[in-house]
């Protein structure tokens, strides 16, 4: 059974190689056995004008992570009605996913917003945080004080080495190749 999880969670719209390459690095650097991206289905935080279903985030999510052995995906929000909450979706996950140890993945951008959460303090007590910043980007002085002190570690990363130091190749439309 697989024991530490990352769960990656977001719009998707579209899925793109910076997802899957911070995923990977992360998982990596983490040592964790597998990826769970989550796709929102109506995430509290967005406007409701994007272009693709749910659904059709679902596939190309699937699609896009399909040559990786260690990324899934998983369809939970999507069977949820009301608002896509992280709170709930690890609740949900960690009770199907029994003795797993899980790890949300987000980058500085979104943590920077974390009180706008739903009920941030029990997210932060129900799993464990790996927050990618941008070389360059930071957090919050308030985020990284508070963050110390919870179950979180932050990853971070120089997108202009990820591209260099990872070969990436497209065949038959959208193929990659990671380390």
């Amino acid at each position: 059974m697989e024991k530490r999880i990352g769960i990656m969670g977001g719009t998707f719209d579209p899925i793109h190689m910076g997802h899957l390459i911070t995923a990977e690095m992360v998982r990596c650097a983490a040592f964790l056995d597998r990826i769970l991206f989550v796709p929102s289905a109506r995430p509290p935080h967005k406007d409701g004008t994007r272009t693709a279903s749910p659904e059709d985030r679902l596939i190309m999510t699937e699609y896009a992570v399909r040559e990786n052995l260690h990324f899934s995906v998983s369809d939970i929000e999507l069977h949820r009605n009301g608002p896509s909450y992280t709170v709930d979706t690890i609740a949900e996950l960690q009770s199907r996913l029994d003795g797993a140890d899980l790890f949300f993945i987000t980058g500085a951008d979104a943590m920077n917003d974390l009180y706008l959460w739903h009920e941030p303090k029990r997210l932060l007590r129900s799993c464990r945080l790996i927050v990618a910043t941008r070389e360059f980007r930071s957090m919050s002085f308030y985020l990284r004080k508070n963050l110390q002190k919870k179950n979180a570690v932050t990853f971070r990363y120089c997108q202009h080495r990820i591209w260099r130091s990872h070969r990436v190749r497209f065949v038959r439309g959208f193929s990659r190749d990671f380390p």
